[in-house]
Order: C-alpha cells, then structure tokens, then sequence
C-alpha cells in the first residue's frame, strides 16, 4: 500500500511500507505522537532497524548499548545512528574497534544523530554504540541504527 494511501491510523501501525516512488521498494516510516510521516527510503537492500537502550546507567561508567554484526555474506549500507538520553552524556560509535564518531547531548537537547549517508561496512565487521555520563543520578539510554543490508 502507498504511503499517500494510508491513513494516520495506518501509518502509525506499520513500519514498513511501500515507496510512494518506486515501486516495489521498501521504505521506512517513523511516526511520533500526532506528527506526519517522514519516509526513508533505501536505492537497495533489505533495510534494517536495531534498537538498543540501557536503564538505570551509573555515572562515569562508560557502557554499550547498542552492538551490531553485519551477518556473513553480506555488506551493511549504514544510513545512521540516533541516540537519545535522560541525562547529559557523551556517544561514540565504534566500527571494528576504531572510533568513527562522538556526539555530546546536554541540557535542552538529549538527541543525536550520527549521518553515514549509506557508508558501507563489510560482513562481520562490528558496530559498537557507547554512552558515559558524569551526572549524580542514574541515567537512561538508547540507541537506534538504521541502514540496509546488501
């Protein structure tokens, strides 16, 4: 189904759905709270969404909280990286042990976003998310990469 066929209802239910330009084509919709969609969508590949948070994150520990794998056989076309947080904290992705970004959230905006653009990383390579923080409290955090396996 098209995306300009959808309903709001619709849209919010579904992760995947067509591309309104290509047919065929899979595009990625995210919808947050009354807004419009935005879509995202691949030239090729199977596009990928991994999600990973951690609660309760004691300051001045530095923790993963997101690691992925390009499977075997495949090569991984990474679009980017969103993080997110409770608390002002420093972000680093790490590909195959090398550090490739860090982003800083602090008070007023506790979102980040790493662009790749379709930087592609070989099978079996490893894609590591990093948060440390140095607030009194206890912090929440998460990661999400999006990107296309081909």
């Amino acid at each position: 189904m098209p995306i300009d066929k959808c309903s709001y209802r619709d849209r919010e239910m579904q992760k995947f759905v067509e591309s309104p330009t290509r047919t065929g084509e899979a595009a990625v919709e995210v919808v947050v709270g009354n807004t419009s969609a935005i879509p995202v969508t691949f030239t090729q590949g199977v596009p990928i969404i991994e999600y990973g948070d951690i609660a309760s994150l004691a300051s001045g520990t530095l923790t993963t909280i997101l690691t992925y794998t390009v499977p075997v056989g495949k090569t991984l076309a990474l679009e980017k990286i969103e993080v997110s947080g409770c608390n002002v904290a420093d972000y680093t992705v790490e590909i195959d042990g090398a550090n490739k970004g860090k982003r800083r959230t602090y008070f007023g905006n506790f979102n980040a976003d790493f662009e790749y653009k379709g930087f592609q990383i070989a099978t079996g390579l490893v894609i590591r998310v990093r948060v440390i923080h140095s607030r009194p409290s206890a912090g929440d955090f998460d990661a999400t990469l999006v990107g296309a396996l081909i």
